[in-house]
Formats: structure tokens, sequence, C-alpha cells
């Protein structure tokens, strides 16, 4: 089974994650096979940079892992327990976690290196860089999006959401 599937910004190739251990970068018109990026265990995130030049993938071997898109060649591995790369900055020095607690966390991509943490009061569900990299947007359970400075963690706006159930025509006024 194919349990992931991301286009490149200019929409020419197409990367895949697959329980067979693989991702797969391939020419999203003819499906030739540019590039096959290798893992210890099923693959279940892939991303592009937002240039298009790399790509991100995460296993269940823990590893996220950063390749060449049209080489395949890997250019970093990090060791995450329970967390998922889940966008890459347009330069790919910089990838943002998400996990199933209730923190995002900006990491360098090469390295590892924590650079910030994004704190919640609930689970983070969703992540993304702004195009110039500065900031990081957040979405929680918490019912909130964030934003943050990406190299400080400094929180900069605060976005509520509110939760309102609609009545449906079976349901009895109080």
């Amino acid at each position: 089974p194919v349990f992931a599937v991301a286009f490149s910004p200019d929409g020419k190739l197409v990367t895949t994650g697959s329980e067979d251990s693989t991702a797969r970068v391939l020419e999203a018109r003819t499906g030739r096979e540019v590039a096959r990026l290798d893992h210890g265990g099923p693959v279940y995130a892939v991303t592009f940079s937002p240039d298009g030049k790399l790509v991100t993938t995460g296993s269940t071997d823990h590893s996220e892992r950063v390749f060449e898109a049209r080489t395949g060649r890997q250019v970093a591995m990090l060791t995450l327990q329970d967390k998922v790369v889940a966008a890459l900055s347009r330069d790919g020095t910089l990838v943002v976690t998400r996990s199933e607690g209730n923190i995002a966390q900006v990491l360098e991509a090469r390295t590892g290196r924590e650079v910030a943490v994004l704190a919640h009061q609930d689970k983070v569900l969703a992540v993304a860089f702004s195009p110039d990299t500065t900031l990081v947007a957040t979405g929680s359970a918490d019912n909130t999006a964030r934003v943050f400075e990406a190299l400080t963690g400094h929180e900069v706006a605060r976005l509520a959401h509110h939760f309102f159930k609609q009545k449906t025509a079976y349901e009895m006024p109080k």
C-alpha cells in the first residue's frame, strides 16, 4: 500500500511513501522513477521543499530523512521518537515537527539540533512555514492557530477558533 503522496511545487514530480520501506520520486505524467529513497520501515510521510529540490520522508523506523529529489542522495537523517517532520523550509535548512503531544519543534534539517519549541495546550495537528521562513504557523486541538518566530519560538499571534455545534433537524430545542 501507498500511505503518502505529495506533488512537487511545479507539479512535475510526485513522491510516494509505501509499506515496502521506500519512498519514490516519480515523473507525474509518465510514472518514470527518478529516485528511490530507502528506509528501514514503512514510509508514512513525504513532503517536498518549497523549491522542489528536497524531499523529506518519515518512517516507522523512527527516522525522518532529507533527500535530494532528483538524485535520491540522502543529505540528512533525524531520529525522532513519535514525531513527524511536517514542513521543510524553502532553503531546506530547517524542518518543523509535530508529535502526539502539545508541542512542535523547529530543528536544523542536517543536524537535528533544536532551534525553537512551539507550545500549545493540546495536540498540534498542523504546521507550516511562511514563504520567507521567518515564521511558523501551527494548528491545534486547543482550538487555536498560532504564529511563532521560527528561530526563537516567540509567539507573535494567536488565532482563536470557536466550535459551535449546529442544531440538526431532529434535535429539539431546550
